[in-house]
């Protein structure tokens, strides 16, 4: 009999008897956990019984019937009652109401011996399932002869008990079902290697299968089976593999970077999802390839296109590269790899806007605290020698003098003073994170900054948020010298173009224009933006105003832009200043709410 043939007729025989044999497992294990539950529930049973004994013992040799003393020896949940010889109760511990004591009860002359009831076991007057287990025990005492009820609550051996009630019917009715689809279905079991069985006969004829390997027997359709795989490998290795489709198919569902897959001459052949909605393109367009859709949103990058070209044009690849592009009217930071395949280019591209600006802060303040740590002396240096010249100062200015000498003192203590605020900016920048920190309230926190008198002759406009916010963790006299140098940099330009334009600059002259100071809730921050229409930002230092000593006014120390953004980012916030049209700058700072902080 062949091995294929002996196959089908077994699997009719096989297959039942290995399903009986599967359900006389699982009844097998159902009944040794059903006599591991009577087991179980035997020992509580004989447990309680034996504690009721012993408390009985303890009642005969007390002289009372106050068994308030047992207490100490109930398990927990357990109740006690003792009963005279006419059912009469006697004394209870334990029952939080009277339906509990209202169940009937044996009489003491009724009961020779003690004796316990298991779970499920109804006394007379009571609902059918007991949840405790119960045990009587007759006593006597002085000639009297009493009766003690213990019930002990057991959740373990009930929770068993109902559960193998449940698998019993479950267990039972399963494997029968499982049984009789197994019946039904038989045919349709073997069906599926018949099949596979002719497509092989049809693929390779009888009779052996080529040179070096093994002759078929007639009959022998598993080893003709095993063979034909055999050689469906053979021929699936040396075929070519097309390495941009097996990328595609493998990687592009998954990836959640861009990918583009070129051929050799540079032709678009393939793009995900994540590529087409980085490069800003529509991957909803009805009708339209994903590659043509991709081929027009590169288009519309052309420093991200001309990298790729050349490349692709060198036949080199680019382990890594940065790109900036412009993406729904925001400058996106894309970072770049491109690898030379066999047959052709593969490009993986993601966004690292973030990642980029996170480095960029990092190393910012990596040097703001190095540049700190060597200022610090020489500003405490300055601090000492200034402080000796006010001095000197304020006593000429005590003196009689004439008027041009008088102007002269007071233009000094002017210069004096202004010296003064540059050495201690010079101080809090070397060393900000001296504060203390504590609940900080932002809208009163402005509130102050807006009535500065240092910022006379510029008004301003305070635009509350719609609802309260909650406060921040922070130093607030940190925040407020943070806020003063913005608003100040905003008073002094909104100045700067009035003289300028004339405006208020003179008699009949117009105001200069207010600066708008906003305070809103963005999600898990508050956003602070400071809007001017000043000057706007000086080109020439319009990439390095946050570098200490780059100063865009004339005269500027160049420290105040570089410690407010320090003070921001150590409260785990981030400053940023824009251009505004046609005019003017626009100062945002983003700070997290909450009671945590950098």
């Amino acid at each position: 009999m062949s091995r294929a043939s002996g196959l089908r007729r077994e699997a009719p025989i096989l297959l039942p008897a290995s399903l009986l044999l599967f359900t006389l497992l699982a009844a097998v294990t159902l009944l040794s956990y059903r006599a591991a539950v009577a087991r179980f529930a035997d020992e509580r049973e004989q447990a309680t019984l034996k504690l009721a004994g012993a408390l009985a013992d303890a009642l005969r040799l007390a002289k009372s019937d106050d068994i308030g003393p047992l207490a100490r020896w109930l398990p927990q949940g357990a109740t006690l009652a003792v009963y005279d010889a006419r059912g009469g109760l006697r004394s209870s511990l334990g029952f939080a109401d009277a339906d509990g004591l209202a169940a009937a009860v044996p009489r003491a002359a009724e009961i020779a011996f003690p004796r316990s009831e298991g779970l499920g076991v109804r006394s007379p007057g009571e609902p059918a399932g007991s949840r405790v287990l119960r045990a009587f025990v007759p006593y006597e005492r002085a000639t009297q002869r009493y009766l003690l009820r213990l019930e002990v609550p057991e959740p373990v051996l009930l929770a068993q008990q109902r559960s193998l009630r449940i698998l019993t019917p479950a267990v039972f009715g399963l494997s029968a079902a499982v049984a009789l689809l197994a019946i039904f279905f038989l045919r349709a079991l073997v069906r599926p290697y018949e099949e596979l069985l002719e497509r092989a006969r049809t693929v390779v004829p009888a009779g052996p299968l080529g040179p070096g390997s093994p002759a078929r027997e007639p009959g022998d359709e598993v080893e003709f089976l095993l063979a034909t795989f055999d050689r469906a490998l053979a021929a699936l290795r040396h075929e070519p593999l097309d390495e941009l489709s097996a990328v595609e198919r493998t990687l592009g569902p998954q990836l959640e970077s861009g990918l583009l897959m070129f051929d050799r001459d540079g032709r678009l052949l393939a793009a995900n999802p994540a590529a087409i909605e980085l490069l800003g393109g529509d991957s909803r367009a009805a009708g339209v390839p994903a590659p043509a859709i991709a081929a027009k949103a590169l288009a519309a990058h052309p420093a991200l296109a001309g990298l790729v070209s050349t490349a692709i044009t060198d036949r080199r690849s680019i382990p890594r590269a940065s790109v900036a592009i412009e993406r729904a009217g925001q400058q996106v930071e894309l970072g770049l790899t491109l690898q030379a395949l066999r047959a052709g280019f593969l490009v993986l591209f993601a966004d690292v806007t973030d990642l980029s600006r996170r480095e960029a802060e990092e190393r910012f303040a990596t040097g703001l605290a190095q540049l700190g740590e060597l200022s610090a002396g020489v500003a405490h240096e300055l601090r000492n020698s200034l402080a000796t010249v006010q001095g000197y100062l304020t006593m000429a200015a005590r003196r009689e003098l004439p008027a041009a000498a008088r102007e002269e003192i007071t233009e000094a203590q002017r210069e004096a003073a202004e010296l003064a605020r540059i050495v201690d900016d010079f101080l809090t920048f070397a060393r900000p994170d001296s504060g203390v920190v504590e609940p900080v309230d932002l809208a009163a926190l402005l509130l102050r900054a807006t009535r500065d008198p240092a910022l006379g002759g510029v008004p301003f406009e305070l635009v509350p948020a719609e609802t309260p916010l909650p406060p921040i963790a922070g130093d607030p006299h940190l925040l407020q010298r943070a806020l003063r140098n913005l608003l100040l940099n905003a008073a002094q330009a909104t100045l700067a173009r009035a003289a300028t334009s004339g405006l208020g600059g003179g008699p009949g002259g117009a105001a200069p224009e207010p600066v708008v100071v906003r305070l809103r809730r963005d999600g898990g921050a508050a956003t602070i933006t400071i809007d001017d229409r000043g000057t706007g930002l000086a080109p020439a230092v319009r990439d390095r105003l946050f570098e200490p000593f780059a100063s865009g006014r004339p005269g500027g120390a160049g420290l105040g832009l570089a410690l407010a953004r320090r003070i921001i980012l150590m409260h785990g916030g981030r400053l940023e200043l824009l251009p505004r049209e046609p005019h003017g700058v626009r100062a945002k700072i983003r700070l997290p709410l909450g009671e945590s902080v950098t």
